[in-house]
């Protein structure tokens, strides 16, 4: 997963945040970021998820997910999937849904970086997972049309071979949001 960092660089504490939290990400979570405090460099990316921090703004890029944290500084984007506070005092005052709380190692010692990278990478998942049939390919949303066709109907499963690049993580989460896994599992079998 790409996600880009977007903060003011006229605050050189939360510079100092949004690098260590990059350096202590998992792997899988490939980080860029942006100090002008805007998404000019950003717009073109393809980055999955945006994470302002601060009083940053931006335009989202088409298909990114917007992560805010306030940092104490502004109530944060209303279109945003979800909001990081760093502190339980802070996520009362923002008064929002999506609210989750990842304390700042830079201000406490309850938590360090590594930790702290761990829940914002967990944060960003289910971020991702949040809208799966918006985020399939062609070829998943097909495959699942399929599935669930063969598991309805399976005397009029098509024998049409199987698209290479399912995204099979996306299709399962669908089913188990939507309450049809039995009826992908079905259809898996039907189709074999």
């Amino acid at each position: 997963m790409k996600v880009c960092h977007v903060y003011s660089q006229d605050n050189p504490q939360l510079a100092r945040y949004v690098s260590l939290l990059c350096d202590a990400m998992p792997p899988d979570v490939e980080c860029m970021s942006e100090g002008n405090g805007s998404c000019s460099v950003v717009s073109g990316s393809s980055a999955d998820i945006i994470h302002l921090h601060g009083q940053a703004a931006c335009k989202l890029p088409k298909g990114a997910r917007l992560v805010v944290s306030p940092h104490g500084e502004t109530e944060g984007d209303s279109r945003a999937y979800a909001t990081i506070a760093r502190s339980q005092l802070e996520a009362r005052r923002l008064h929002r849904e999506r609210v989750e709380v990842v304390r700042n190692p830079l201000v406490t010692k309850t938590t360090d970086f590594q930790q702290a990278a761990t829940h914002i990478a967990a944060i960003y998942r289910r971020v991702l997972d949040s809208n799966p049939l918006e985020r399939m390919d062609a070829d998943t949303r097909q495959a699942l049309a399929t599935l669930l066709k063969a598991a309805i109907t399976p005397e009029l499963a098509p024998q049409s071979p199987t698209p290479a690049s399912i995204n099979f993580h996306l299709l399962y989460i669908y089913a188990e949001q939507e309450g049809v896994q039995s009826l992908v599992e079905k259809g898996l079998k039907v189709l074999d």
